[in-house]
């Protein structure tokens, strides 16, 4: 009896070790462990703080290799909760005192959202290459809504928008319009939005709008190669 208690136990024990915790899960804990670290240490003792968030981080990255998204959700879903969180930590953590802090935050995002997009749920079907034009269009308009002032958040967040439009172009159907007119159409409603004609604009939206153009003659590359097949 104690012996089948026993492997029971056992069988137990290892079913729960064997379960991937969420990645969401997890940064909301590494979170948690950041500001323990603010609180236990205090804002002056730096080295004790910062050996805290060491150890903080090594536990993060090692439970996030082993994780897996419990619910996977479609790519651009990721993009929106990678968003959220980013704006969670320009709250919690701003540049001044939580300069260190910040940057710890942000590194952790990005990993989650890594991890998570390599496991997003599959489309139906492949989205057409206006789809994918558009779903970006909208990111990076949002991003530019969501930090007019954290370059280091607009960053990072045009970036991650980049790099889903990256992994789902050679996946896109081609459009079977004008794929001239429709880049024109692109390239004007980029200026319009995103406007370079001073120095002020320049500042703020030259790198929204070089890749948003960057995207559009990728997309216009792709509809072009769909057309003379």
């Amino acid at each position: 009896m104690g012996t089948r208690l026993a492997a029971q136990g056992l069988a137990f024990f290892l079913a729960l070790a064997s379960q991937a915790k969420d990645p969401e899960d997890l940064l909301t804990t590494y979170l948690s462990d950041l500001e323990k670290a603010i609180k236990n240490a205090g804002a002056k003792n730096a080295p004790d703080r910062a050996k805290l968030e060491q150890a903080a981080k090594l536990a993060f990255d090692r439970d996030l290799n082993g994780s897996s998204p419990n619910v996977p959700k479609p790519i651009w879903d990721y993009l929106n909760k990678h968003l959220d969180n980013l704006r969670l930590g320009d709250k919690k953590f701003p540049e001044e005192p939580w300069k260190a802090e910040r940057t710890l935050w942000i590194n952790a995002c990005k990993a989650v959202f890594t991890k998570e997009i390599r496991n997003a749920k599959e489309p139906e079907s492949p989205p057409s290459t206006e789809q994918l034009f558009e779903s970006a269009f909208d990111a990076i308009r949002e991003v530019d809504k969501m930090f007019p002032l954290a370059q280091d958040l607009r960053s990072d967040g045009a970036a991650s928008a980049r790099t889903i439009f990256a992994l789902l172009l050679p996946k896109s159907t081609p459009s079977t319009k004008d794929a001239k007119l429709l880049y024109t159409e692109r390239i004007a409603r980029i200026d319009k939005t995103f406007p370079t004609s001073n120095d002020k604009d320049k500042t703020v939206n030259s790198d929204s709008c070089q890749l948003l153009k960057t995207a559009a003659k990728s997309v216009f590359d792709r509809d072009l190669s769909g057309a003379k097949k």
